[in-house]
Formats: C-alpha cells, structure tokens, sequence
C-alpha cells in the first residue's frame, strides 16, 4: 500500500504532518472491487494479445494465484495444462519465464507461489500501489512455508496487468514473533478511499515510503508510552503524526496489534 506524498516537518511542537496527498495517488487508479471486465492491450496478435483487468491489483493477483494454486495441487504442471501460464494477463516475458519453469526440479521453488511445498491456502498484502505499477506480497497461510512471492503489476490502457513475479526466501520464518514489525507515524486524518473509521500507520518497507496499513486494536492490545509505562491501548492518547512502533500480525485487511510503543522524538 502506498501513500503517495507525506511531507513531515519538524518544529518546536514535534513532527507534524503537513500534507496528504492521497487524492492523487488514487486518481485514474481503478476502483477496489470494480467489475468492470477485460480489455485489450497492445502486446502481441490477437491470439496472444496482452489482456489488462479495471480490477483492483490484489484482486488481479489473488484470481490468478489461487487458480494456479487449485491447479497445481492437482499436479506440477496442471497450471500448464490448463492455460493458467498462458493467461492474457501476463506480460510475454512472464510467459516466457513460466514456460522454461515448466518442469522445475523437487528442489526449485514454485515459480508462482514460490514454496517448496503447496500450501493448503494463500494470503496476499500490498506492498505497494502507485499510479502505474504496484506490488503485492504472496505469502502462504502456513507459517512453516517461508517463500514469498513477490508480483509487480503495471498499469496500461486504463487497466491493469500482471508484468512479473518474484520469489524471495523470506525474511520471516517460524521463530519470528511479529509478522508487522515497522517504526512509523500514526494516522487518522485520511481522505477518501481510506476509512476514517481506523487509525492507520505510515512507514517504511523494504526502502518504499509511504506504505500504510489499518490497525486493528483488541482489548489485549498493550499500549507503551515514551517513558516505559505500559497499559491498555486507548485510542484517546493517539494523535496524528505520533511517531510509533508497532508489533502485530499482518493480515489481509490490516495489522491485528500486539503491542505499539510511542518513540521518543
């Protein structure tokens, strides 16, 4: 997810924010869950025309992945021989890149889900969304899986396309506590399309700015104030522009709070 500009400046009162543009990072973008169908792209015949979605990315990437997923369970190369590699989606050099992994060694990761072993069931986080390219974050449910699929988008014709994917080992593992671990700034004042309804957390992921994620406070969430005194979170002391660090577990609609420690400034 990304915030397209935050301007923070310091001054005798802390840091404040001064503007949010997130009109602009939205305008032209498609709208979350539209239903608006396929149309067509410039890459290629008509036959192997590249194909762009209206849908929001991590719809696109989830249809995708989880058809792959269903196929793959049946067999490695069931993906294949149902025409799942070859979706018009996919960019040519994404074509090209699933079918010279056709066939791939017991001991090479899926090229798509990226796991030495399928899992049972999926979950996706956007890394970033930007006005002509966005990543989404394929990770399984199952946290003794590692593999992390990472799946570049790119915005053409109005719509939107799956250009690459990429697999990573992972920095989690089955020993991490905290699947969100970030330093950030707390959020509430948003525009439309984020919910004013939740505080949200600004920070920084893997050197992309901007990144924010909803959070969700439960009754057993600690709250730790600069000076070490801990208690129940009450979302009375969260103000805009508070520097935080928040530890959770990232879900598909925001971070569950462990614990979110106020920073020193």
């Amino acid at each position: 997810m990304n915030l397209n500009k935050i301007i923070v400046a310091a001054g005798a009162l802390g840091v404040v924010v001064v503007a949010v543009f997130l009109a602009i990072l939205f305008r032209g973008a498609p709208h979350i869950g539209s239903l608006t169908g396929i149309t067509g792209g410039s890459q290629g015949t008509d036959a192997t025309k590249l194909q762009v979605s209206k849908d929001a990315p991590p719809d696109i990437v989830m249809d995708f992945v989880s058809a792959w997923l269903g196929s793959v369970k049946m067999g490695a190369t069931k993906p294949y021989d149902d025409g799942i590699a070859t979706r018009p989606i996919l960019s040519a050099a994404l074509k090209a890149k699933l079918a010279t992994a056709k066939g791939h060694a017991a001991t090479d990761p899926d090229p798509v889900l990226c796991q030495l072993k399928t899992p049972e069931k999926i979950s996706s986080r956007t890394i970033y969304m930007q006005k002509d390219s966005a990543q989404i974050l394929i990770t399984a449910k199952d946290k003794t899986l590692t593999g992390e699929a990472v799946v570049t988008l790119k915005a053409q014709d109005g719509g939107w396309y799956i250009d690459d994917i990429a697999c990573s080992a992972g920095e989690g593992g089955p020993t991490d506590e905290f699947s969100f671990n970030h330093e950030g700034y707390l959020l509430k004042s948003v525009p439309p399309p984020l919910n004013k309804k939740y505080w949200y957390v600004i920070y920084e992921d893997n050197g992309v700015k901007g990144q924010y994620a909803p959070l969700f406070l439960k009754k057993t969430s600690e709250c730790q104030s600069v000076d070490g005194v801990k208690s129940v979170c009450d979302v009375a002391t969260f103000t805009d522009a508070k520097k935080v660090h928040v530890y959770g577990q990232m879900t598909e609609t925001g971070v569950d709070v462990t614990r979110v420690e106020f920073v020193k400034e």
